[in-house]
C-alpha cells in the first residue's frame, strides 16, 4: 500500500508548546522550555526536539476582534526578535529546533486566481485560503518551508491543510479549483510534495493532512486528533485512541498520537502514562509541559520515558485493540503492561472540548 515510505532515521521525541501555552509564547518562554527539556532529556542517547507551535508568526489574533493563525511566514512577531537566532539558541541548549506553520492561510494581497473559491473559504477570519492547485501557490509554500528550514529548524510541522482545502464539512456544489484537470487527491499530494521539497532535510510532520496521501511523502503523520491541556477526557478519546493506528507505524510513516499535556488543569499521572505508551510503542513521543510544573518524581519518570524514546526498538503491541477504542493492555518486552485511563473519569459526556 506504500512501496516507498519515508524513513525517519532517528526517534522523534521532545516537547511542543501548544498545549500549555496555546499560542501565548515568546523568546523567553521558549528558552525556559529549552532549559527544562535539556534537563528532562539528560539521560537520552539523542538530542530532543523542541517544537515552537502557533504564536510566533507576525499576524496572529485571538481576541474580541476575531481569530487568525495564518501567514505570511517570512518573519516573526515582536515576541520573537529573530527566528534564526531563536533556532540557534535552542540548539545551544542541546535541543533540536522545530517550527509549526499553516501553509495555505495568508494575509498577503494575491491575485484572485490564487485564492480558493470554495464557499466559506474566504474571507477566513482576516485572511484568505490559497488555492493549492495554482502553481504560484505551490511555489509560495515551497519557499515558506525552505525559509523555515534555512533558519535552522530541523523539524517542520504543517497544519490545517485538509480543513483549508475541503472545509470542516462537505462543501456546496458549484465550485472548482484553479486547475480543473487534477483531482483533489492529486492537488493535496502536490501540496505535500512542495512542502517536503522546500523543507530539504528537515523532518516534516503532516498534521490535519490526508493519511493515505501523506504516506510516502512525509516521515511523520499526526494520527490522533487534538489532545488537551484543559480536559483529560479529550486526550483519552483522541490521543490514547490513536494507538489503534499502530499497525501503520513504520509502514506508512511514523505515527504521532499528539502530545501528553502537563498543566494545572489535567492529571500529570494520566499524561505520564500516555507519554510512556508513546515511547514504548515506538510512536513519536511529544509532551507539552508547563515550565516548572513537574515535581522531582515526575521529572524522573519523564526523564526515563525520554531515554526509552531515544533508543527506539522493542515496540509494545496492543492486545485488546479489537475490543476497544481505548486500548489499555500491551505486550512490551514479553511482559503485559496495563493502563487505567479512567481513574479520573467524571462520567459519560456526549461532548468534550480541549477549550474547557
Amino acid at each position: 500500500m506504500c512501496d516507498r515510505p519515508i524513513e525517519v532515521k532517528r526517534p522523534v521525541f521532545g516537547v511542543n508548546n501548544w498545549y500549555w501555552a496555546y499560542g501565548n509564547i515568546n523568546y523567553e518562554s521558549v528558552m525556559e522550555e529549552a532549559g527544562q527539556l535539556a534537563e528532562l532529556a539528560s539521560d537520552a542517547v539523542l538530542s530532543p526536539y523542541l517544537v515552537i507551535d502557533d504564536g510566533w508568526q507576525p499576524f496572529r489574533m485571538n481576541n474580541n476582534w476575531g481569530t487568525y493563525n495564518g501567514g505570511p511566514w517570512n518573519s516573526s512577531n515582536s515576541c520573537f526578535p529573530d527566528m534564526e537566532k531563536t533556532a540557534s539558541d535552542i540548539e545551544s541548549h542541546g535541543c533540536i529546533p522545530g517550527l509549526w506553520f499553516r501553509p495555505l492561510l495568508t494575509m498577503k494581497h494575491l491575485p484572485s486566481e490564487m485564492i480558493l473559491q470554495r464557499p466559506g473559504a474566504a474571507p477566513h477570519s482576516f485572511g484568505q485560503i490559497m488555492d493549492p492547485s495554482h502553481p504560484e501557490v505551490l511555489r509560495e509554500v515551497f519557499s515558506d518551508a525552505g525559509l523555515i528550514s534555512g533558519w535552522g529548524y530541523k523539524l517542520i510541522k504543517h497544519d490545517y491543510s485538509t480543513m483549508d482545502i475541503t472545509g470542516a464539512v462537505t462543501a456546496q456544489d458549484g465550485w472548482n479549483f484553479y486547475d480543473r484537470t487534477k483531482t483533489t487527491a492529486q492537488i493535496a499530494k502536490s501540496l505535500y510534495e512542495a512542502i517536503q521539497n522546500g523543507a530539504k532535510d528537515a523532518i516534516v510532520i503532516g498534521c490535519n493532512t490526508y493519511s493515505h496521501l501523506t504516506a510516502g511523502i512525509h516521515g511523520v503523520y499526526r494520527t490522533g486528533a487534538d489532545t488537551s491541556g484543559r480536559n483529560w477526557e479529550y486526550t483519552r478519546r483522541h490521543g490514547v485512541n490513536a494507538f489503534m493506528r499502530l499497525p501503520q507505524n513504520g509502514i506508512f510513516y511514523n505515527t504521532d498520537p499528539d502530545c501528553a499535556c502537563f498543566t494545572a488543569k489535567v492529571s500529570s499521572e494520566l499524561n505520564i502514562r500516555f507519554l510512556e505508551l508513546c515511547a514504548i510503542t515506538g510512536s513519536t513521543t511529544f509532551a507539552s509541559i508547563t515550565p516548572g510544573i513537574l515535581d522531582d518524581e515526575e521529572k524522573r519518570r519523564v526523564r526515563e520515558i525520554f531515554r526509552i524514546a531515544s533508543l527506539g526498538g522493542n515496540y509494545a503491541e496492543p492486545i485488546d485493540w479489537m475490543n476497544t477504542g481505548c486500548p489499555s493492555r500491551f505486550i512490551y518486552k514479553n511482559t503485559e503492561c496495563t493502563y487505567d485511563w479512567y481513574s479520573e473519569y467524571n462520567g459519560s459526556r456526549m461532548f468534550a472540548t480541549w477549550m474547557e
